[in-house]
């Protein structure tokens, strides 16, 4: 859906820091930040761009990232807090099913669905995408590496310096229709869940590796034999 006031001002927080962090770093450590977390070069590119050892790169990545991670840590936290919930011991867990990405397909009527499979069985799970995310998930399931970092590429150099791994996605719900996910996120030893789109959430499972579910209950409302998923278009 469209972005909420809520959401634009999030963003935009996030921007500002970013960039008050950005500009806070020395300057040889600033160059490096910018160069391998926002424009993808590798370290034996920086090393070759900046005429220095691939080692001056490390250290100097190295620095810029514990002060990236110590400035942008406390917005991380007051950002994710309505969106995240520290997962709780002991709760009572809905049944998941792990499923595997499958396909990106495109149908006769030009809508675009990501094909989710479950592992060990027949049944998949399409789930309606817009384009944008149907050919973030394609590059990454396809191993490609588009030029310049497309936007779940970004946040997930935006994490690095924040020590922030992906554990998993979960497709957990099915209300009318629409699908909702969430992304299990570890910081050290806090674990925090985000809600997200299924979209997002899989395109950084296909960046990351992180293992993808689904809820039982959704496999069950909304999985079908394969052969009902076959391409007509």
């Amino acid at each position: 859906g469209a972005a909420t006031p809520e959401d634009v001002h999030a963003a935009r927080e996030v921007h500002d820091a970013v960039v008050a962090a950005l500009h806070d770093l020395s300057g040889v450590n600033r160059e490096v930040a910018i160069g391998f977390y926002l424009e993808g070069y590798s370290y034996a590119e920086l090393a070759e761009l900046l005429g220095v050892p691939v080692s001056a790169v490390k250290g100097r990545l190295f620095k810029a990232r514990r002060q990236l991670k110590q400035a942008l840590d406390p917005v991380a936290q007051e950002l994710w807090a309505p969106a995240c919930r520290p997962q709780k011991e002991g709760r009572m867990l809905t049944p998941l099913i792990e499923v595997e990405l499958d396909t990106v397909r495109q149908i006769a009527s030009g809508k675009r669905i990501v094909v989710l499979r479950e592992k060990g069985a027949g049944r998949v799970l399409p789930i309606w995408i817009g384009s944008p995310e149907a050919d973030a998930i394609k590059v990454a399931m396809e191993g490609e590496q588009a030029p310049r970092p497309m936007t779940h590429d970004l946040a997930l150099r935006l994490l690095a310096p924040l020590g922030v791994q992906i554990r998993r996605v979960v497709v957990n719900k099915l209300v009318e229709s629409t699908f909702y996910s969430e992304i299990t996120l570890a910081q050290g030893e806090r674990v925090y869940e985000v809600d997200a789109r299924p979209s997002d959430a899989l395109a950084l499972a296909a960046r990351t590796g992180a293992p993808v579910y689904a809820a039982q209950a959704v496999l069950d409302a909304a999985g079908a034999p394969d052969w009902t998923c076959s391409d007509d278009g």
